[in-house]
């Protein structure tokens, strides 16, 4: 047995590292693809994956770096000294704690205009029966070929004249009624059995009695996705909170930040950690949420 295993050993050709190398790379993985597909994939996304979580480990950097270190050459990737200062100076700079204060409020007024308006615009183009609903709401989509930008300065003329400038309703009422977020609305809404609306129909529920108690549970997952879009959009708003505001006690905390004046650029960049960590820290809870809702939501009936 042994002299037979000697002989198969030397008829057998030795494979060079590299043959080997190239061997196992194109076999076939458990799902029928070539192994070098499957890791060049993973090598695309954990390269793309670095590159954006770059300019937010950066920032971090900077926002910790003390602010005689932040000209040291080479660069520093890791701050030598870590240091609270730069936070300390940032919160101190005046009208920076108030924009973060209006920033907050501002979330929250167009959080609760979106959801009032989107969920019900998303609730008759999914639940309700009528006329020319498929049509219309293809031309809302329509719309979306639209830059909102060129509709801006229509927007600041008309609501300066309403009596809107300066103050919270000219900074929460243009952005009320999103066609995105409608159209994400209504995937997930228009996917309920009408089973479970019927029961309640004959349980004596009135229109708003189903959306509000049968329709709404259901669709938690997508309104935590349009809630944070909403939250984000409004947290990170700079041209509209510009043009829109001139009392510097009404002023956000993007345009604050360009405020600060000469200070250094490590208390810059704490001020901006303090705006940016609040939506990676929701964006991170939401992620079952996300996931959830565009896998019942994308699909176009």
């Amino acid at each position: 047995m042994a002299t037979n295993a000697a002989i198969r050993g030397r008829i057998r050709p030795q494979l060079s590292p590299f043959a080997r190398f190239t061997r196992y790379f194109l076999k076939p993985d458990l799902e029928g693809e070539p192994r070098i597909l499957r890791w060049f994939i993973i090598v695309v996304v954990l390269g793309g994956a670095a590159f954006m979580a770059l300019p937010l480990w950066w920032n971090i950097r900077t926002a910790f770096l003390d602010p005689s270190d932040y000209s040291h050459m080479p660069l520093y990737w890791f701050p030598p000294k870590p240091t609270l200062e730069n936070f300390r100076r940032a919160l101190q700079t005046p009208n920076l704690v108030r924009g973060y204060l209006n920033t907050l409020i501002l979330a929250a007024i167009r959080t609760v205009n979106a959801i009032l308006v989107n969920l019900t615009a998303a609730y008759a183009f999914s639940r309700l029966r009528w006329r020319g609903r498929d049509a219309i709401f293809m031309i809302y989509l329509a719309t979306m070929l639209v830059p909102g930008d060129t509709a801006g300065i229509q927007q600041f003329i008309i609501l300066r004249k309403l009596g809107f400038y300066n103050n919270w309703l000219g900074l929460g009422t243009p952005f009320q009624m999103s066609v995105f977020n409608i159209f994400l609305l209504r995937q997930f809404l228009i996917d309920i059995p009408r089973d479970i609306e019927e029961s309640a129909r004959l349980e004596g529920c009135s229109e708003f009695q189903t959306m509000r108690y049968i329709i709404l549970p259901l669709a938690k997952p997508v309104i935590a996705v349009v809630v944070l879009g909403v939250v984000q959009g409004a947290w990170s708003d700079f041209f509209w909170p510009l043009i829109m505001t001139k009392k510097e006690e009404m002023r956000t905390a993007a345009v604050a930040i360009t405020r600060l004046g000469s200070v250094p650029a490590t208390v810059t960049m704490a001020a901006t950690f303090l705006l940016d960590a609040p939506i990676v820290v929701i964006a991170q809870f939401a992620q079952r949420y996300i996931v959830e809702t565009f896998s019942r939501s994308l699909s176009v009936e």
